[in-house]
């Protein structure tokens, strides 16, 4: 994807920055950076929020605008960054009870791969767990098959569960 824009004010900007002393002038930088990036972070939200269905909203609080300066000291608006981007967010992860970082369920919902069971220890103790709450064989293999799990596995599960194909 390509995005292009246009920066006005870049040369009234530096030479307002030149006028303010030391430690402040990166404060300054960074805050016209953030808000610079304000419209796309709003756009990567609302795109989000528009396109997927979110249950926790642990991705939508994980995008987040991080500003990078010139490390010697005498910031210029020319070797300065601002990034807006999905980035690890443990306060997010934590209160949505979820143990996936947010950059991977990004990566997952940009890549087109759903997110599945990869233990086959975690995926016997779900099927145990259901059939223990009475939910019939039947069910368990038409929800998996429905959540993304291939046929050919759905095929395995159901002689292991001793049921007839439904083709």
């Amino acid at each position: 994807m390509k995005i292009t824009g246009q920066v006005l004010g870049l040369k009234e900007l530096e030479k307002q920055l030149q006028k303010v002393a030391g430690a402040t002038q990166g404060k300054v930088l960074r805050g016209a950076l953030r808000k610079a990036a304000k419209p796309v972070h709003t756009d990567m939200q609302a795109n989000l929020n528009a396109n997927f269905n979110s249950q926790t909203g642990h991705l939508s609080e994980s995008i987040k605008t991080k500003t990078a300066l010139n490390k010697k000291g005498n910031h210029s608006i020319y070797d300065a960054a601002a990034y807006v981007g999905v980035y690890p967010n443990k306060k997010a992860q934590g209160l949505t009870g979820s143990a996936l970082p947010a950059p991977l369920i990004a990566y997952w919902l940009e890549t087109g791969v759903k997110p599945h069971i990869l233990n086959p220890k975690e995926l016997a103790n779900l099927i145990a767990q259901m059939l223990q709450q009475g939910v019939q064989p039947e069910e368990i293999v038409a929800q998996l098959v429905e959540k993304g799990m291939p046929e050919d596995q759905a095929k395995k599960l159901r002689e292991k569960l001793n049921l007839q194909e439904n083709t």
